[in-house]
């Protein structure tokens, strides 16, 4: 064997093994990891931490906005983030219950389920008042093996349709 073919197979062998590993961090436990590290950094109102979750190409289909649009990239779902995280006393939690896990692949998964956005609003210019949004999502994970291996949001849709015909 030529030692440039004994070297692929060394190659081989460790990428295999490199491969293997990660089967293991692709579950539903660490997908909820993930899914609240997310919304811990929604709460904090930083718009760099949130963004950073999401892989530079990635696609937000946003759950409420005064701008109808599909945030695609970095930028745009920077500036949805902006508008998002001035909500007056935003808060979010996640129904873990409701949470649904999908493995695709080693090195990608999809996540489903329900939360939940409590923020003040002043409708039609009166008083002040919570308002609660309910809404289904769906993130899609990829593993960036460019970057440390960590796991990025490539796509994220967020709705408030029909929330007791799922429940």
């Amino acid at each position: 064997m030529k030692t440039e073919n004994k070297l692929l197979a060394l190659l081989g062998i460790g990428l295999g093994y490199i491969t293997y590993n990660k089967v293991n961090s692709n579950n539903k436990d660490n997908a909820l990891i993930l899914l609240n590290k997310w919304m811990k950094n929604i709460n904090t109102h930083d718009v760099n931490s949130v963004v950073s979750l999401y892989s530079k190409k990635a696609i937000l289909l946003p759950t409420d906005s005064t701008i109808t649009y599909i945030a695609n990239g970095e930028t745009e779902i920077k500036g949805y983030m902006q508008e998002f995280l001035t909500l007056p006393e935003l808060t979010g939690s996640i129904d873990e219950t409701t949470v649904i896990f999908k493995s695709l692949g080693i090195n990608r998964f999809m996540i489903n389920g329900l939360y939940a956005f409590e923020y003040e609003t002043t409708p039609d210019g009166g008083e002040m008042e919570l308002k609660n949004q309910d809404a289904r999502f769906t993130f899609l994970y990829e593993r960036d093996l460019l970057n440390n291996n960590n796991w990025l949001i490539i796509a994220q849709n967020s709705n408030k349709g029909l929330l007791s015909t799922i429940v």
